[in-house]
């Protein structure tokens, strides 16, 4: 490598202890702004456009999975079972009880975030009546609902997302 201006490999008392010419970073995968050495051992400033956003923290939390993302914005997502053992008459629907609701992962939002839920029962049509009770730190109280009283002692869950700010 006689015509190579750049040095990309030291070695020093017969021990190699920097070795480049191996490395595949190039400008173009590299962070806009960012500096590294090629495997020539040429410096480079990367290109590549940063995401305007990204994940700080991400875990799971009992039954919630969560993400915390740089701008502030918290999703979680989980779900809740139970057995559904009776149906108490609401008009033409009928509510399961129990009351289904669940406390998010403590800390995780800083006032009550937007709330989605997908009710699922093990037999017949079932529907989600989304209650009261909705803070930063629970879910709304729901209810399974059903055209008719059917059959009770049936498994019931009810899949959940929720979106708000944890900044």
């Amino acid at each position: 490598m006689a015509n190579n201006p750049y040095i990309n490999k030291v070695e020093y008392g017969g021990n190699t202890l920097i070795d480049l010419t191996s490395d595949t970073v190039d400008a173009a995968h590299l962070a806009y702004g960012y500096t590294a050495h090629a495997a020539s051992g040429a410096p480079i400033t990367g290109v590549m456009p940063m995401a305007d956003d990204y994940v700080v923290e991400a875990d799971t939390s009992g039954i919630w999975t969560y993400r915390k993302w740089n701008s502030g914005v918290a999703e979680c997502w989980g779900n809740i079972s139970h057995k559904i053992t009776s149906w108490g008459g609401w008009g033409s629907l009928y509510e399961a009880f129990p009351v289904y609701n669940a406390s998010y992962p403590s800390g995780l939002f800083v006032s009550a975030p937007t709330f989605w839920a997908t009710p699922v029962a093990s037999s017949g049509f079932c529907g989600v009546e989304i209650y009261t009770g909705a803070s930063s730190s629970r879910t709304p109280d729901m209810y399974i609902l059903r055209p008719n009283a059917g059959n009770t002692n049936i498994d019931g869950s009810i899949n959940f997302y929720a979106k708000g700010r944890w900044k």
